[in-house]
C-alpha cells in the first residue's frame, strides 16, 4: 500500500516520511513549509525566518511534496499580532493548517486508490475523517501519553505551589479532538510502554495501539571522546546536562530540591532549553546555569560538555534528546517514565523514583565514582530498535496489520 505523510513542523527529524520515502511507500508528504524551495531564508536576519529556512531535510528532496509555503508565515506573522492566548494560539493554528491542506489536496486523493494515511495526533482529525470517508487507513502518531499526563502535572504543580508555572492546562477542545482522533485511527503508534499503558487507561483498544520506538541518526557524525577525572573536585566538578522544557512535567523542581540537599558537592549543572517555571529565590545560589533555548549547534557543544545527561521526568512518550545524548556517547540518568533506554549501571543509571531523595543518591553515586561514569559512556549508543530501518520494519508490520484487518 501506499502512504500519504502529513507533518506540521519538523518533529523527529522528518523520520516517519524519511522512512516511507527510502522504502518507496510515500506518495505524498503534507507539510507547513519546506525550506527547501526557499534557501534564502537560511540567511535572514530573524530568527524565526531561519528555524523555517531550516525546515528540510536532504532524504526528502526527491519526495513529492505539498506545502503551504509563504502562507504559512504569514499566518504565523498575523498571528502574532492577534495576541492571542498560548492555546488559543495552537487550536486556531492546528486548525488552519488542516483546512488550507484539506483546500491543498482534495482534487489530488481524489485521483488516487485508497492508501495508509498518517498524522502525528492533535493535527490529523479533519484530514483522517476526509480520507477515512474515502477507503483510507488511518495511523495516528500519540506524540505524548495524552489527557492523563496533563492530570498527573497538575497534581504535581498543586503539590508544590512555590514553582510557579507558566504553562496552563489544555482547553476541553483540545481533549475532545484529541478522542474524536483515537476513534477514527484504524491503528495509534506510541513511543514507548509508558504512553501505551497511559492509553489504556484511557480508554483506548488496546488493538489499535502498536508500540514504535523513536528513530535517530546523528546528523553530524562526530564521534564524541569522553575524557573523565580520576575524582571530581571544586576545579573539575561533575557536569551535569539538562536539555528540554524547564518546567514540572520534567521534573526540573525535584531536581532544584536534590541539588539542595548537595550543597558542597563538586557539581554544575547546566539548564538548556525554554523556561516556563518561575525559581524561587532559595535555589538561586545553587551551582546551575540556565541557558534558554538555544540553536542546534550550541546544543551540540552542551551534549560534548557534559558529563551525564539528566532528565527526572514524570512522565514523557520518548523524550528524544535521550538519543541525541547516546549518540554523543553520553550517559543517561532517567526517571522510568518515558522510553526504557537505560540499563541500570551498564550504560547510565536508572531513577527508580522521581523525588529529590532518589536522584540525589544518584548523583553522589556518580561524584563518588568517575570510573563508573567512564565505563557507562563506552556502553552508550543508540540502541538497533531505534534505528531507522526498525522503523521501517515497524511500519511494514503495521501496514501488513491494517491489510489483513481489511481482508478479515
Amino acid at each position: 500500500m501506499h502512504w500519504i505523510c502529513s507533518q506540521l513542523g519538523s518533529r523527529e527529524h522528518y523520520t516517519i516520511p524519511r522512512v516511507l520515502h527510502k522504502n518507496g511507500k510515500l506518495t505524498y508528504f503534507l507539510t507547513d513549509f519546506w525550506g527547501q524551495k526557499y534557501p534564502y531564508l537560511k540567511k535572514a536576519p530573524i530568527g524565526s525566518l531561519k528555524k523555517m529556512g531550516e525546515r528540510e531535510h536532504p532524504e526528502l528532496a526527491s519526495a513529492s511534496i505539498i506545502q503551504l509555503g509563504t502562507s504559512r508565515i504569514i499566518y504565523q506573522m498575523m498571528d502574532r499580532l492577534t495576541k492571542s492566548t498560548e492555546w488559543e494560539a495552537i487550536l486556531k493554528r492546528n486548525q488552519w493548517y488542516q483546512n488550507q491542506m484539506l483546500k491543498k489536496v482534495t482534487s489530488v486523493i481524489n485521483d488516487l486508490e485508497p492508501g495508509i494515511f498518517f498524522s502525528y495526533s492533535y493535527t490529523a482529525l479533519e484530514l483522517a475523517q476526509f480520507l477515512k470517508n474515502r477507503g483510507w487507513k488511518i495511523v495516528i502518531g500519540q506524540i505524548d501519553p495524552g489527557k492523563l499526563e496533563e492530570d498527573l502535572v497538575a497534581d504535581e504543580e498543586a503539590s508544590c505551589p512555590e514553582f510557579e508555572s507558566f504553562q496552563k492546562r489544555a482547553p476541553s477542545e483540545y481533549w475532545n479532538t484529541w478522542k474524536s482522533e483515537m476513534v477514527v485511527a484504524d491503528a495509534i503508534m506510541v513511543n514507548s510502554q509508558w504512553s501505551k499503558d497511559a492509553l489504556l487507561k484511557q480508554g483506548i483498544s488496546e488493538h489499535k495501539i502498536k508500540v514504535v520506538p523513536l528513530a535517530y541518526t546523528d546528523q553530524t557524525n562526530i564521534k564524541t571522546n569522553r575524557n573523565y577525572p580520576k575524582a571530581f573536585d571544586k576545579q573539575r566538578p561533575l557536569r551535569v546536562l539538562f536539555l528540554g522544557q524547564i518546567n514540572i512535567r520534567k521534573g526540573v523542581h525535584i531536581l532544584l530540591d536534590a541539588l539542595e540537599s548537595l550543597k558542597g558537592f563538586p557539581i554544575e549543572v547546566d539548564f538548556v532549553g525554554p523556561n516556563y517555571l518561575s525559581i524561587p529565590e532559595k535555589y538561586k545560589h545553587l551551582p546551575v546555569s540556565f541557558h534558554g533555548a538555544v540553536p542546534r549547534s550550541v546544543a551540540e557543544q552542551f551534549y560534548a560538555d557534559a558529563d551525564i545527561f539528566i532528565l527526572p521526568t514524570l512522565s514523557d512518550g520518548f523524550a528524544i534528546t535521550q538519543l541525541e545524548a547516546l549518540s554523543k556517547a553520553l550517559p543517561l540518568m532517567i526517571s522510568k517514565n518515558c522510553a526504557e533506554l537505560v540499563k541500570h549501571k551498564e550504560n547510565g543509571y536508572q531513577l527508580e523514583h522521581v523525588n529529590a531523595l532518589e536522584i540525589k543518591k544518584a548523583l553522589e553515586f556518580c561524584v563518588n565514582n568517575p570510573g563508573a561514569i567512564s565505563q557507562w559512556s563506552k556502553n552508550s549508543q543508540v540502541p538497533s530498535n531505534c534505528s531507522l530501518d526498525h522503523l521501517g520494519e515497524r511500519l511494514q508490520e503495521i501496514e501488513f496489520s491494517l491489510i489483513e484487518k481489511g481482508a478479515s
